[in-house]
């Protein structure tokens, strides 16, 4: 853990025809290549990581409304729970069960935190803190809010049934196992250090990107 680690990101967008619905919906890949030494030391990817931006703000002047953005993939659909719609008015607003007194909120855009995925021998050295920043720094400026869902990914279907990719493999995720709710309040624990709030009683957290 002494050994100093040289990182840099990469970044994929995908954006949608500009005619589609889902151009309100960019989703942004990011890979981690890093050595833990200087120059000379090997360089490999250690770490994948998942981001969706959602403009709901352009969402509104073509007339969909955040649940119908949201629902297009299943990965942002449970944020649909932090939009909340006035039946009278015909307004959208975001959930009552938010603490957003000190909140800068300037439009309904989001920043979702799909996923992180770090390889075992570089964990614990700060790369999720360094991926959130930098990919806030890069694509939260347009959004009020961030937000990310607390599943642990040793817990995914797929895994339990013994479906891994080579990728999956080296993560090691099928050895992790261990206790659901243990590792969701870790989890939990761990996104609560960059600044995110629990959501109700589920596994969304959520955190204002500017405050007063």
């Amino acid at each position: 853990m002494s050994e100093e680690l040289w990182s840099w990101i990469d970044y994929k967008i995908h954006s949608p025809r500009y005619d589609d619905p889902c151009k309100h919906m960019t989703r942004i890949d990011a890979e981690v290549t890093a050595s833990l030494s200087d120059e000379d030391g090997d360089e490999d990817i250690v770490a994948r990581a998942g981001f969706y931006f959602v403009d709901l703000d352009n969402a509104f002047d073509d007339g969909d409304s955040p649940h119908f953005i949201l629902d297009m993939e299943s990965s942002t659909a449970p944020f649909m729970a932090l939009y909340q719609h006035d039946s009278e008015n015909g307004s959208w607003s975001f959930s009552d069960k938010m603490d957003l007194d000190d909140a800068v909120i300037f439009n309904f855009n989001l920043l979702i935190f799909d996923r992180i995925e770090v390889l075992p021998d570089f964990r614990g050295r700060g790369i999720t803190r360094m991926v959130w920043e930098d990919a806030l720094r890069l694509f939260g400026q347009g959004a009020s809010i961030a937000a990310l869902k607390t599943f642990p990914l040793q817990f995914e279907a797929g895994i339990k049934r013994g479906e891994l990719s080579e990728w999956d493999k080296k993560l090691g995720l099928d050895k992790l196992g261990g206790n659901e709710e243990k590792a969701f309040n870790s989890l939990a624990l761990h996104y609560a250090q960059l600044g995110f709030n629990l959501f109700g009683e589920g596994n969304l957290m959520y955190r204002p990107i500017l405050e007063y």
